[in-house]
C-alpha cells in the first residue's frame, strides 16, 4: 500500500467537530402555521370568486323563517303592550270614577240654615229617657263620649261621635243646632252628610223631642276618648259609587229637607203615637214592618216580621217580657247585636203598649225570612 491513500484514508476517517456539532444541536425546522385564513387572506390568495363560494350561506327558507319569528316577536310585544296600557287606563279611569263620585256624596253641602234657640233645661230628664229608648247610646257609647261602630278596612271605620264635646272649630256652636241637624237632617254642623246615622228614622221626630234631647246631653261633662274620624276605605268608596251602600249609608241623601217639622209627638197610648216609635224600626224591619235581608248586613240573619203573621200567638204582655228581657214566649233568646231589645226596652210600658197597638192594626204580610223576633 503506498503512503498517499493511507494518509487520504486516515484523513477521511478522523472524526469532524463541525459534523459533530450539528448532530448534537440540530438546526430547528420550520413549521407550519394552524391559524385559519381570512375571507380577506382567501381573496388575496383565491380571488374573489373562489373566496365567495368558499363562505357559508343561508338558505333563502331559513332566512325567511328567521325574520317571520322576529316579526311574530315584536307583534306579540307590540299587542301585550297595548293591552297592558289598555288596562292601566281603564283602570285610572275606575279609579277616578270612584274617587270623585264618592267625594261628590261625601263632601256635599246641604247648605242649611237652622235657627233654634238655647233647650229648655226642664227638658233634661225627658231627654236622658229618649238618648236611652231611642238607641242614641248603642252607637255613641253609654256616656254619649262616643264609639266605635265599625272598623272593618279596606271598607272603612264608622264612628259614633263625642256628644260631650263639640267638633274641633265649633266650640261655641249650639248643641241644640248640632242636635237639630244630625237628627233631622242627616248632616254635622257644616252642612256635610253624617255616615251611617240613621237620621232618615229619626227624620220625623217632633221639636219638642229634639230640644228635650239637646236638653240632656248640653248637661253632660265633656270627656275625651282620643277616637278617631269616620272615614272610608276604597272598598267603601268604591261600593258607594257604584250604588252598593244606597239604604241609608248616606241618610241625608233620604230625608226631605223641606219637610216641616212637627211640634209635638202625639198622645202617648194612641196607635197613633205606636206608629211614632215604631218608624225607628224601618231601617231594618222595612216599610211593610214584614222584615227581611239587613241592610249593609247581607251575612246577618233577616229581620223578623213584625206584623200578625210573623207574631202570631204573641200578646201584649208577651211583647212587653220580650222587650224586657230579651227573651220569647217560647223561652228562646232574642239576639241583641242585631234587635235592640235593650234599648227599647228601657221604654216605659205605655210607650210599648202604643208600639204594640200599631203593630197589631198592621195587615198582615206573609214573607218566608227564616227569622223572629
Amino acid at each position: 500500500m503506498s503512503a498517499a491513500p493511507a494518509a487520504r484514508q486516515r484523513i477521511e476517517s478522523a472524526p469532524n467537530p463541525a459534523i459533530g456539532e450539528q448532530r448534537r444541536n440540530p438546526r430547528p425546522q420550520p413549521v407550519l402555521s394552524e391559524r385559519r385564513t381570512t375571507s380577506n387572506e382567501r381573496e388575496r390568495s383565491c380571488g374573489p370568486d373562489v373566496a365567495a363560494r368558499s363562505r357559508p350561506t343561508r338558505s333563502s327558507s331559513a332566512l325567511f323563517v328567521f325574520f317571520l319569528e322576529v316579526a311574530m316577536a315584536n307583534s306579540w310585544r307590540r299587542r301585550a303592550l297595548r293591552s297592558l296600557l289598555a288596562f292601566a287606563a281603564l283602570l285610572a279611569l275606575v279609579v277616578a270614577f270612584v274617587a270623585m263620585s264618592s267625594q261628590r256624596r261625601l263632601q256635599r253641602d246641604y247648605a242649611l240654615k237652622i235657627e233654634v234657640g238655647a233647650p229648655d233645661p226642664a227638658l233634661a230628664e225627658q231627654g236622658r229617657h229618649l238618648a236611652r229608648s231611642r238607641g242614641c247610646m248603642d252607637c255613641h257609647g253609654g256616656d254619649l263620649a262616643g264609639k266605635i261602630v265599625l272598623d272593618e278596612m279596606p271598607f272603612g271605620r264608622i264612628v259614633g261621635d263625642n256628644l260631650t264635646r263639640m267638633p274641633p272649630g265649633h266650640e261655641n256652636a249650639s248643641v241644640h243646632e248640632r242636635m237639630f241637624r244630625a237628627l233631622r237632617h242627616g248632616v254635622d254642623l257644616d252642612s256635610r252628610p253624617l255616615l251611617m246615622m240613621p237620621s232618615q228614622e229619626y227624620a220625623h221626630f217632633s221639636a219638642r223631642e229634639i230640644e228635650a234631647i239637646s236638653a240632656y246631653v248640653s248637661t253632660l261633662k265633656p270627656i275625651d276618648h282620643g277616637l278617631p274620624q269616620s272615614a272610608l276605605g276604597p272598598l267603601g268608596r268604591a261600593l258607594l259609587a257604584f250604588g252598593k251602600l244606597d239604604d241609608g249609608f248616606v241618610s241625608a241623601e233620604k230625608i226631605d229637607h223641606d219637610a216641616p217639622t212637627m211640634a209635638a209627638p202625639p198622645p202617648v197610648g194612641t196607635i197613633e203615637y205606636g206608629h211614632h216609635l215604631a218608624r225607628l224600626c224601618t231601617g231594618c224591619h222595612r216599610a211593610d214592618y214584614a222584615g227581611g235581608p239587613m241592610p249593609h248586613a247581607p251575612d246577618k240573619k233577616p229581620a223578623a216580621n213584625l206584623t200578625p203573621h210573623g207574631l202570631a200567638g204573641w200578646s201584649e204582655r208577651d211583647f212587653i217580657v220580650a222587650m224586657r228581657t230579651g227573651k220569647r214566649p217560647d223561652g228562646t233568646g232574642i239576639d241583641g247585636s242585631v234587635m235592640p231589645w235593650r234599648a227599647v226596652g228601657t221604654a216605659d210600658d205605655e210607650e210599648l203598649k202604643s208600639l204594640w197597638m200599631f203593630l197589631r192594626s198592621l195587615p198582615p204580610v206573609e214573607r218566608s225570612t227564616n227569622a223572629k223576633l
